[in-house]
């Protein structure tokens, strides 16, 4: 058996013996006004688990999670055309505190909104992490939090994703993480908590 092989078996087992390193507490969907456009934002609040061991990697220190990616997958309907569309952004995070609570924010620009004629909440949505390169087993039965309603089973799960795969491509880089939006929506948008360090 190989090296790879056996970290990853140390990995799930550790995994599956405690709580996930990263949870998503929450996720809220807004509207913020620039210019003629009211853009969606969306909020998701991440915690580091603070009983998650991370023996098997490569951390600075104990009480911190590094080198995480966090990827969220939105589905909208779209009302003008009468389909479902995709979208999907990923941010990279330096270095999360366990314990803290962080906000990462999105954006989906507001002529697309005003064209397609998206609802503010998506029809369904999920969210994937993955730590110093590995990753996070995503069960919608043991990980709800990371997981709209309508994903509440593997095969929903399955079919979401199949339907991402073959459906992002014309969407592909529409839906914007804070720091690629333009500074006309990051100075407007209200209420803003301590922003995760991100980088490209």
């Amino acid at each position: 058996m190989n090296v790879i092989l056996c970290l990853a078996i140390l990995l799930l087992s550790l995994l599956h013996a405690s709580n996930a390193p990263l949870d998503v507490q929450s996720i809220k969907f807004d509207k913020v006004k620039a210019g003629k456009y009211n853009w969606t934002q969306i909020e998701v609040k991440l915690f580091a688990n603070v009983s998650f061991s991370n023996k098997i990697f490569s951390q600075r220190n104990s009480k911190y999670l590094d080198d995480i990616e966090m990827k969220l997958s939105l589905c909208y309907e779209n009302r003008n055309q009468k389909t479902k569309d995709f979208y999907r952004s990923t941010v990279k995070i330096v270095s999360m505190e366990k314990g803290i609570a962080n906000y990462a924010y999105f954006y989906i620009p507001g002529i697309v909104v005003e064209r397609d004629r998206l609802d503010k909440t998506p029809f369904a949505w999920m969210v994937e992490f993955t730590l110093s390169g590995n990753k996070i087993p995503n069960d919608p039965n043991k990980y709800r939090s990371n997981f709209s309603s309508r994903l509440n089973t593997t095969s929903t799960v399955k079919s979401f994703i199949s339907n991402l795969e073959s459906g992002i491509e014309k969407n592909e880089g529409i839906l914007l993480p804070f720091y690629l939006a333009p500074n006309e929506i990051t100075v407007r948008a209200s209420n803003f908590r301590t922003k995760i360090k991100s980088f490209d």
